[in-house]
C-alpha cells in the first residue's frame, strides 16, 4: 500500500542473504494493476524484499525537489522445500 491504496508498476526488487556482496538482486519485477508482485522463493533462508516507487513532489517541496521516493523492506525466512 502506498498513502492507503494499492499501487501498479512499483519496483520490487528480491534478494536472499549470500546471493551477492553488493546491492544485486536475484529478481525483480514490477507490481500490476491490482498492486501485486509474484516471487519464487528458489531457496531457503533469509529473502529481503524492496520495494520502491517515486511520486510527484507533494505541497510541502514544492520548488524544492523535483520528485520524491519511497522505499520499504521486507525481510523474513523461507523454511527448506516442502516444511511449513
Amino acid at each position: 500500500l502506498f498513502r492507503g491504496e494499492t499501487i501498479a508498476n512499483a519496483e520490487i526488487s528480491a534478494t536472499y542473504i549470500g546471493y551477492s556482496t553488493g546491492m544485486d538482486y536475484v529478481q525483480s519485477t514490477t507490481t500490476n494493476t491490482e498492486g501485486l508482485a509474484d516471487f519464487e522463493l528458489t531457496t531457503k533462508g533469509v529473502w529481503i524484499l524492496h520495494a520502491f516507487v517515486s511520486s510527484d513532489v507533494r505541497d510541502a517541496f514544492a520548488g524544492q525537489v523535483r520528485e520524491e521516493h519511497y522505499h520499504a523492506t521486507l525481510t523474513f525466512e523461507a523454511p527448506a522445500a516442502g516444511k511449513e
